[in-house]
């Protein structure tokens, strides 16, 4: 790693974290702190990071016909399209990844996926009864019933494929692929569209939530997965006396959200820990995006448009400090400062690589882990 000479380096709870040297005089002027969930507040690499491998492996076994590995996506390819800019949500993660695997399929396949959906298919079917016809039928097909899959040139192909994604998400590799089948595809998928009408948000939901969960946020039946969820799997990694301490700060009020999971899924995981939040400092973009259909409207709305970071940061009037793990809360804070020049950036990094890449985008705030930062910010 460089030797990053605007930095101030302190050593915190037996790890590293660095200070810009000239973010210590605006200190006096921070009014509060906005966070992000995931890998922020909440470790959610075994719930999220693990519902999009079911999902994809799901959807394709059903439509294969056999089943395919459980780590038949790997968490690095997954991590890939994250650190694009442009996959903060992980419901447009599966979707992208299904698109390329089926574009990869052999094209005998893709003819008879094209006719069975066009010719068999109710077009006014849900989800799960739409996956049952097709499948059914392209079992009964004998080229399918020899299809193999090269499981190593697949990831490979896909990792170079998650290479070329940019902060534009979906757009950005959608139009790579093409061809008269995949249009079917897509179509097939219903992607996006609201809860219950769409095959990827709702087994993405439902093995998330757990039924019982799924249930009661939604207001419907689960058609897939009748367990408890991913979500269950969660655990906590900011601690409850790093939120007092900021409290302590900063005063009542002071400390808010900007995610793109739901309310009702970080209520669950944060549970008390969500009363020292402000509810007007609060914003989950994955509840606003099931209120929209089109993928303009939801790019409005979820990171790294600024939109979230502006909302939640409407209460306060001086500087917020604003905590990210990811390139989409990099960017979303720049493009916010853009329009109100009021935030600063602490990325948390855990690992080497991620360190050097924040370091090098010259954050205010480099933390090991947020529980971190009231000791940082006390220390000046």
């Amino acid at each position: 790693m460089g030797d990053f000479l605007n930095y101030i380096k302190l050593n915190i709870d037996g790890n590293s974290c660095y200070i810009r040297k000239d973010f210590i005089n605006l200190i006096k002027f921070v009014d509060g702190v906005i966070f992000d969930c995931d890998g922020v507040l909440i470790d959610a690499s075994k719930s999220y990071d693990k519902t999009i491998q079911i999902t994809v492996n799901y959807i394709l076994s059903q439509i294969l016909g056999f089943s395919l590995p459980e780590d038949l996506i790997p968490m690095n390819i997954i991590y890939r399209f994250r650190a694009s800019g442009g996959f903060n949500n992980d419901w447009d993660t599966t979707y992208i990844i299904l698109l390329y695997i089926f574009s990869q399929l052999p094209q005998n396949f893709q003819r008879s996926f094209t006719n069975i959906y066009k010719n068999l298919l109710d077009k006014s079917k849900e989800p799960k009864e739409r996956l049952i016809i097709v499948s059914s039928h392209l079992r009964e097909i004998e080229s399918v019933k020899d299809l193999k899959i090269n499981i190593d040139e697949l990831r490979d192909g896909l990792l170079k494929f998650a290479e070329k994604a940019d902060s534009s998400g979906i757009d950005s590799l959608e139009r790579l692929l093409n061809g008269e089948a995949l249009s079917t595809f897509k179509e097939f998928l219903n992607y996006p569209n609201s809860i219950g009408e769409n095959l990827i948000t709702t087994f993405f939901e439902e093995a998330y939530l757990g039924s019982e969960i799924f249930e009661r946020v939604y207001g419907i039946k689960p058609k897939f997965w009748f367990n408890k969820g991913m979500i269950e799997n969660e655990e906590l990694i900011i601690k409850e006396e790093t939120l007092i301490e900021l409290t302590n700060l900063f005063g009542e009020g002071k400390l808010g959200i900007v995610s793109g999971r739901g309310y009702y899924a970080t209520r669950k995981t944060l549970g008390k820990l969500m009363d020292y939040f402000n509810p007007k400092a609060m914003v989950f973009t994955a509840d606003d995006l099931l209120k929209e259909s089109s993928f303009d409207k939801q790019k409005e709305l979820a990171k790294p448009s600024p939109y979230p970071l502006l909302k939640a940061a409407n209460y306060f009037h001086g500087k917020v400090i604003y905590v990210g793990n990811s390139t989409e809360d990099l960017l979303m804070e720049e493009r916010a400062n853009k329009i109100v020049n009021k935030f600063l950036f602490a990325s948390v990094c855990n690992d080497k690589e991620r360190l050097e890449f924040f370091l090098n985008k010259q954050v205010d705030i480099a933390l090991h882990s947020v529980n971190q930062l009231p000791k940082v910010l006390r220390g000046f």
